[in-house]
């Protein structure tokens, strides 16, 4: 287990290439760049059920308890180190969430309605 606080760039980097679950135990969130970006590396995470959280999905690309569940949380990072298929699982759909929201493919997107609400399509 590694806390190792705020932290960007190349380290950033080589610590998610290195980590197997991603624990975001907040209990407000309105969107969790923190949880993308470990998707983003093949990193699932466990988080609680929130607002701002919802495209995590439960056992499909992250494991989600009870807000405030401390024990419940703990109980399924534990699962998720004694389980390495299910890890493989979910991380890969984390890593397709994750494509999604790529800067190359959300500029296209906004390319895409600014042209259309124009109505050049050139």
């Amino acid at each position: 287990v590694i806390f190792p606080g705020y932290i960007s760039g190349m380290r950033k980097a080589v610590l998610l290439q290195a980590t197997w679950i991603f624990a975001m135990p907040s209990i407000k969130e309105t969107f969790s760049i923190a949880c993308l970006e470990a998707n983003a590396y093949g990193v699932p995470c466990v988080a609680y059920r929130i607002s701002g959280l919802e495209t995590l999905i439960d056992g499909v690309n992250a494991v989600l308890v009870q807000p405030g569940d401390i024990e419940g949380l703990g109980k399924a990072i534990i699962s998720l180190i004694g389980d390495e298929k299910k890890r493989e699982n979910l991380a890969a759909k984390a890593k397709q969430l994750a494509s999604r929201f790529d800067w190359g493919v959300t500029a296209q997107r906004i390319l895409e309605v600014l042209r259309c609400k124009s109505g050049k399509w050139d």
